[in-house]
């Protein structure tokens, strides 16, 4: 890859340009010669020919890309690192302001714009990781409520999710920790689902769970030491975390209809009722907001790996390629070889451990959330973060169609899919 200034000083002689395109930002330029050599230089703004890139005008660009879906990975080759935070806050400001109906439909794509520049910076993967899990956590909520319809139609009330979100958002019920209190406001057959759809949900249901999970294991190491975790940024989230408390709510009560779609634990009290618990302390967590956990709050959460395993979500997080911290590391031309990756390109980013975990010794599918074993041999794989995903699923639902329709064009993280088959060893 080659700067604007860079010239053909180290071009092979005897080849010629044979075609070239701009992207479609017009932030690079691709080559390609006789010699089916490849070349992409970044280019200066449109706007100011000769003149440097600017935070103002990627601004411009990555908002151009959000509402028209144009990719935008040669707008963030463009970059400087010293930028990205600044641009992320501009970004996250500009999105804040438009309407409520806007930023619902365009939230996803904006999480993945920002977790693809977190992904550049050295520190980023934390917050990279926040985006991701926010996605998910947004996509996994918007297809469980989709399936609740109010028993009348043609009531003007709202619907089971709304009076589900007033109820917990309710000055009445801010200090009810107890889930079973919550239902008893509820009206339960208002939340009936088919049971062969409850079971087929059952993946996104223990993504919830183990989420939950994850994130109030965090809390002790996050609060006192300010370590970061990927996707841990979520506990101190609001939205997020009244999110989770309404989807533990809706499992608890698809439990009641088919227990098949009730996530699984690894729990060492028999007795031990572990959606209860993770509701309670999601309670006291969203109740200290804005403020220092108390110590019991943080002793209960230590308490957790004791009492279940804890998992490691598979969160995409990876920096894979030239868009990641290794553009930044290194000067400029960077070369490349067809089917090999160069060593410069390889980043590990290290991640504080969680102490009562056990580690994935297997690859997860980034979309269905289910294990791959250890050596999947016939899946597609995300171009930018790597992360694995089944060609086909088995038995589905319509919500599980709708669902992996969702992820049937781009990997969570913005990537193209790419079909991979590895030979068996």
């Amino acid at each position: 890859m080659y700067s604007h200034q860079q010239g053909s000083k180290n071009y092979l002689h005897g080849a010629a340009i044979s075609d070239m395109q701009l992207s479609w930002t017009g932030c690079t330029l691709v080559a390609i010669d006789s010699l089916s050599q490849i070349f992409l230089y970044r280019l200066c703004p449109v706007t100011d020919i000769g003149g440097p890139m600017t935070t103002s005008y990627a601004l411009t660009v990555l908002e151009y890309c959000l509402m028209t879906g144009t990719d935008w990975w040669d707008v963030v080759l463009s970059l400087r690192p010293g930028w990205i935070e600044s641009i992320c806050e501009k970004f996250t400001e500009s999105f804040n302001r438009q309407p409520a109906a806007a930023q619902q439909g365009w939230i996803s794509r904006y999480l993945s714009i920002k977790g693809s520049l977190y992904r550049c910076l050295s520190n980023g993967l934390a917050k990279a990781g926040d985006c991701h899990a926010l996605i998910m956590l947004n996509a996994i909520s918007a297809a469980m409520k989709s399936l609740l319809r109010p028993r009348d139609l043609s009531s003007q009330d709202k619907g089971p999710a709304e009076n589900l979100t007033a109820i917990l958002n309710s000055k009445g019920t801010e200090a009810v920790y107890q889930m079973d209190k919550v239902l008893l406001h509820l009206e339960s057959k208002e939340f009936t689902v088919e049971p062969p759809i409850l079971q087929s949900l059952q993946h996104l249901t223990q993504w919830v769970a183990d989420c939950a999970l994850y994130l109030l294991a965090t809390l002790p190491y996050q609060s006192p030491n300010h370590n970061r975790y990927p996707g841990g940024g979520l506990v101190s989230d609001p939205k997020a975390l009244n999110t989770l408390r309404e989807l533990l709510v809706i499992i608890r009560i698809w439990s009641l209809l088919n227990e098949s779609c009730l996530p699984v634990f690894t729990k060492m009290a028999e007795n031990l009722d572990v959606l209860s618990l993770l509701f309670k302390l999601l309670t006291k967590t969203l109740l200290a907001h804005g403020s220092e956990p108390d110590d019991s709050l943080l002793d209960e959460c230590s308490l957790l790996p004791n009492q279940v395993l804890i998992p490691i979500i598979e969160l995409g997080t990876q920096a894979f390629g030239v868009a990641s911290p290794a553009l930044f590391m290194n000067s400029l031309p960077l070369q490349f070889e067809y089917y090999s990756q160069p060593e410069f390109l390889k980043y590990n980013s290290k991640v504080p451990t969680i102490e009562g975990t056990i580690p994935q010794n297997h690859k997860s599918d980034i979309v269905r959330h289910v294990s791959l074993g250890r050596n999947p041999t016939h899946v597609r794989q995300c171009t930018r973060c790597y992360s694995s995903s089944m060609l086909k699923a088995g038995a589905r639902s319509a919500a599980t169609r709708a669902w992996d329709q969702r992820w049937l064009r781009c990997c969570p993280c913005g990537g193209q899919w790419k079909f991979v088959e590895i030979p068996k060893s």
